[in-house]
């Protein structure tokens, strides 16, 4: 960290800044100084000129947006990286997924229904088994049982490697049935 801010102090306009400005933000992230790092992202974002150095400088800015939990500017860097294409689906799913979180957090969730509802699709993934819950939990939220209860069925019936995200879901079930006045399958699940 210290060689690359002494390369930054007497060459930040050399042609490798974007690139030292990228390790620094890493760095910087991994040492879990989130405002410094942030700080040096937002400054990448503006200066890159190579497609990677925008990406990483986004991803960086979302990752810590959602670790300091600044919805706005996790759904502000979520847009900026989908509009970027060519992300790998991993990236691409983890950007969907923040920026319908962001919404929901921000109070409109209506906004992350049609992400959540794509992400939750492949169940396989991470973020698909998670979105599934999170627009279950959406739904019960909204007093919606009836669609709830729909998702987590259907979430239940698709299978996923990730448990956590189904237990999850067995318990949302169980607060639904519970809910609708149906204690004895509330109980069971």
């Amino acid at each position: 960290l210290a060689d690359v801010d002494a390369v930054l102090a007497t060459n930040a306009d050399a042609a490798f800044a974007e690139d030292a400005l990228a390790m620094k933000g890493d760095i910087l992230f991994r040492k879990k100084q989130l405002k410094e790092a942030q700080a040096v992202y937002e400054d990448l974002a503006t200066r890159a000129s190579s497609h990677d150095n925008k990406l990483n400088a986004h991803l960086g800015i979302m990752r810590i947006a959602v670790e300091l939990e600044q919805y706005a500017k996790v759904e502000e860097s979520a847009d900026a990286l989908l509009s970027l294409g060519s992300l790998s689906p991993e990236e691409e799913n983890e950007a969907t997924f923040n920026r319908a979180i962001a919404r929901i957090k921000l109070k409109r969730g209506k906004e992350a229904v049609d992400d959540l509802t794509q992400l939750a699709d492949n169940t396989r993934s991470i973020y698909g088994a998670r979105a599934a819950y999170e627009l279950a939990d959406y739904y019960y939220r909204a007093e919606n049982y009836k669609r709830a209860e729909k998702v987590l069925n259907a979430f239940i019936d698709a299978g996923t490697p990730h448990q956590y995200w189904l237990a999850r879901g067995f318990i949302l079930l169980a607060d639904v049935c519970h809910k609708r006045g149906d204690n004895l399958e509330a109980t069971q699940y």
